[in-house]
Parts: structure tokens; C-alpha cells; sequence
């Protein structure tokens, strides 16, 4: 388990978020007749993005250094949606660490771009003008919704002053006090709704090149990487397999080939049994 000192610290906040990840993953896989395949899934998505910042934040070389990154990382961790920000709120709350006066305010979703520069529908709150948008763009009296029943085509939003309610088929109807959309479409950027968008949503920002032409690293990678680097350690490079280093020539053996013996440094021995580095 991970202890930290600084209690209302943001890394003593995403410490404790990762302790109680981990134990609740312990709890609902220790029990197969129980087993919370949705708990852990969406506790390891969180995660899954999270990972390396934390441990970049960790392993900062000063106080002030840590909490800096651990600030940008739990303002990262709590900006994926609504959803994910009162998560944040809710676990670390329970964990003894509330993260009062860390987290800035919360965002609106606003459309976003991926790595096409397309523009993405983001979350919108089922409104009267959302239901227009989407009724104005998409067949929805033809569609097929993914619900238990033959009776499934067509749907319907009917938000109003008491809730939200979702026509299904002919007969059937999903009803909510609140309801947010986000279309998964491809190609919601040719949409009128998209269409609008693309003309107010700024550039993605652009990410430097990595240094040397070196290949992204996977985040296990990296966090071990950073985790290596704060004990003063560097990772050693693995050899492929199948690859056998060549053998090193004698200083003798180079000195038969007419070029003058140089004997490695630091070695002993007589020069003509020291070999090449």
C-alpha cells in the first residue's frame, strides 16, 4: 500500500484513489461466484490513462515538483466527463482524502478533434434543442436500438420539464429525472450538428515528435522507466532473441591482420591477451 505524508496533498489524494482501486479490484475478482466484471473494467480504464502521471508525479525530484504533477494529473483524471469527476469526488471522499479546493471547476463538454483533426460530438445533456439536433441528423424512427426486445426499431427523445423519457419501438419507454447523449458516430462531423462544430472548435494540439525517432512508449514501460530513474537506476536494454552477439577479437589476432594491438583500458595481462572493446 502507498503512504503518503501530506494528507491534503494531490498526491496523497491519487495515492489513495490507487489503494482503493486496488483493493476494491482484490474484492470483486476474490470470489468467482461474485465476480464484478464491470467494477473492474471501468476501475482499470481509469487507470489505464492514469498510470503515468502518477508515477511521473511520484518520482518528481522535489516537494513542490511532486505537487505540481499531481495536480495536473488529478485535473487530468477527473476532466474525462462528468461521470469520471464525480467518481474522483465519490472514491476519494470514501478513501479519508476529499479532494476540497484541488479540482478547478467543472468544464462543459465541448467538441473535440481526433488525431484526423475530425471533429467530435462530445456529451450533451438531453435537452428539447438536443433532441432537435439529433432528430435533424440521424433517422431515428428508423433505427434499431440494442435492447432486449422484438420490438426495437425507432426511437424517441422526449425531454420535458419533469425528466427525460426514450421511446423504444412502439411500446417501449425508458424514462429518467436527467439523460445525457453522445453519439458514436464516425462521421458525425458531416452532420449539421458537426457541421456547426467544425467551425468553432479549434485546432487539436499538436504533440512534439519523440527525440531520436524513438518509438512510443506503452505506459507499464514508462512508469517503470520513472520508477527506475527515482531510485537512481537506468533500465537495461533486453537483446532480442534469436540474436547472438559477435565474438571479440584478440589484440594478437588483429595484430596478424597488420593493424597495431590497442589493450582495453583498465584491463591486465600482457598486451597480446587484451582485447578489444
Amino acid at each position: 500500500m502507498i503512504d503518503f505524508d501530506a494528507g491534503g496533498s494531490a498526491l496523497a489524494v491519487l495515492g489513495a484513489l490507487l489503494d482503493r482501486s486496488l483493493t476494491q479490484i482484490a474484492e470483486a475478482s476474490a470470489d468467482a461466484r461474485r465476480f464484478d466484471r464491470e467494477l473492474i473494467r471501468a476501475t482499470a480504464d481509469v487507470w489505464d490513462s492514469n498510470s503515468l502521471p502518477f508515477f511521473r508525479a511520484a518520482t518528481a525530484d522535489t516537494p513542490s515538483e511532486r505537487e505540481r504533477r499531481a495536480l495536473a494529473a488529478l485535473e487530468w483524471m477527473a476532466g474525462f466527463g462528468e461521470e469520471r469527476r464525480a467518481w474522483v469526488l465519490e472514491q476519494a471522499a470514501a478513501a479519508g482524502h476529499p479532494v476540497d479546493g484541488l479540482l478547478p471547476p467543472a468544464k462543459p463538454s465541448l467538441p473535440g478533434r481526433d488525431h484526423q483533426g475530425r471533429v467530435m460530438a462530445p456529451v450533451m445533456a438531453m435537452t428539447p434543442r438536443t433532441a432537435e439536433s439529433l432528430a435533424a441528423d440521424y433517422d431515428l424512427p428508423a433505427a434499431e436500438v440494442r435492447f432486449d426486445s422484438h420490438d426495437a426499431r425507432g426511437v424517441a427523445f422526449r425531454p420535458d420539464e419533469e425528466g427525460t423519457s426514450i421511446g423504444i419501438g412502439a411500446r417501449g419507454t425508458l424514462r429518467a429525472v436527467t439523460a445525457d447523449v453522445s453519439p458514436d458516430d464516425r462521421c458525425w462531423h458531416l452532420s449539421a450538428a458537426g457541421r456547426r462544430a467544425d467551425a468553432t472548435t479549434p485546432p487539436r494540439e499538436s504533440r512534439p515528435a519523440p527525440r531520436g525517432g524513438r518509438r512510443p512508449r506503452s505506459v507499464v514501460s514508462a512508469a517503470a522507466e520513472e520508477l527506475l530513474a527515482g531510485f537512481g537506476r537506468r533500465p537495461q536494454p533486453r537483446r532480442r532473441p534469436g540474436l547472438r552477439q559477435p565474438p571479440t577479437r584478440s589484440a594478437s589476432a588483429r595484430s596478424r591482420s597488420g593493424r597495431p594491438a590497442r589493450p582495453r583500458r583498465g584491463s591486465g595481462g600482457s598486451p597480446g591477451s587484451r582485447t578489444w572493446p
